[in-house]
């Protein structure tokens, strides 16, 4: 909105302005350029003013905030692309990497993802007695779809000073449930076990 001068002054003999006329001029002028209603808007602003960046604010709570970005408004022109191994913004390029899961296990450095950073869990698989010479499966309840299982160890033993029988992981490819695999090859009874099995979360 274009600056109001309320008063206007011809010249000419015996034309005289009033102090209050010509402090009113300029008061309308000086209100123009003052913080509030009637203050400088969009308006006022020519569209090839040519406003340099460098007269935006970089301090705190005076920066422009997410607030005034569109959405979509950085672009991959904004974001540096840097295709060099090793440079500080090399994982900034034409890939979604956050999106299309792009942050491949070759760029995790090595010996850096900690116990709890992983989903892992555990079941307790009770495992009867295995007869003498048998092959037998158990069902852990655990989907391929959904756990991998990486390791197990007795809890508790109904005869803890006998040898458990031989111990592996299968998958039942028809219910897709991991099975422990158990091969008792000696000529007697194993006592019944509590078995502990740790696996990875993986949905």
């Amino acid at each position: 909105m274009s600056v109001v001068i309320p008063y206007v002054f011809v010249g000419g003999v015996g034309n005289k302005a009033r102090a209050s006329e010509v402090n009113a001029n300029f008061a309308a002028i000086a209100a123009k350029f003052t913080e509030g209603s009637g203050g400088i808007s969009d308006g006022d602003i020519s569209a090839t003013a040519g406003i340099k960046a460098s007269k935006l604010s970089s301090i705190a709570g005076n920066r422009i905030t997410q607030a005034q970005l569109e959405d979509d408004a950085v672009d991959l022109r904004v974001l540096k692309d840097d295709a060099t191994a090793g440079a500080p913004n090399a994982a900034v390029n034409t890939s979604a990497h956050i999106k299309d899961g792009i942050v491949t296990g070759a760029k995790i450095a090595a010996a850096t993802i900690a116990k709890d950073r992983l989903k892992l869990s555990s079941v307790v698989v009770a495992i009867p007695a295995v007869g003498a010479t048998t092959v037998t499966n158990f069902d852990t309840t655990l989907i391929a779809s959904t756990a991998f299982p990486i390791m197990m160890h007795i809890e508790a033993a109904a005869d803890p000073a006998m040898d458990p029988p031989d111990m592996d992981f299968a998958l039942n490819t028809v219910s897709g449930h991991w099975l422990i695999h158990t091969v008792n090859d000696t000529s007697f009874t194993t006592g019944a076990l509590s078995l502990r099995v740790y696996y990875l979360s993986i949905t």
